[in-house]
């Protein structure tokens, strides 16, 4: 039962996200003073960066739909990962949209983003590393393992 309810709730917000928008623009190297003060280069990831990571840990990996624009990303998917899907972005990190400033300064900060939707806002656990940003893996059944994969890309 409680399996059906988070499927349920999932695709809820899955669907609300189809009303969100996105307006970025694509650069390849960018520099984060946010958590140091002094600049330093950024490795620029890609989708493949986490799912090789993952399939290398023994993980089933799926791409899924691509995922609306709501937290201010060039582009996003859901993967699905052993069956259960979590939300995977790649974030412009020079972007001067204000949505996408704020949401990765809040990931930077709290590892938490406010997804823009339009019939209201409403914050969710994100992580980031450099430009890519994981969602919705809160109840994922092997959320500590994706997470240690994820803060350990290089």
């Amino acid at each position: 039962m409680k399996k059906i309810l988070s499927t349920i709730i999932v695709a809820i917000m899955l669907i609300s996200m189809v009303g969100c928008t996105s307006n970025t623009s694509a650069d390849t190297k960018t520099t984060d003073t946010a958590k140091t003060g002094t600049s330093a280069e950024v490795k620029n990831f890609t989708f493949d960066t986490f799912v090789d990571a993952l399939k290398k840990e023994g993980l089933k990996v799926e791409k899924g739909d691509a995922m609306a624009g709501c937290i201010g990303e060039k582009e996003g998917y859901e993967y699905k990962i052993n069956g259960t899907g979590i939300g995977v972005y790649i974030m412009d990190l020079k972007s001067k949209q204000p949505v996408a400033v704020n949401n990765i300064k809040m990931a930077k900060e709290s590892e938490k983003m406010k997804l823009d939707l339009q019939s209201s806002p409403m914050e969710v656990d994100a992580i980031i590393n450099n430009n890519l940003v994981i969602m919705d893996y809160g109840k994922h059944p092997d959320k500590d393992k994706i997470i240690k994969i994820f803060k350990d890309l290089k």
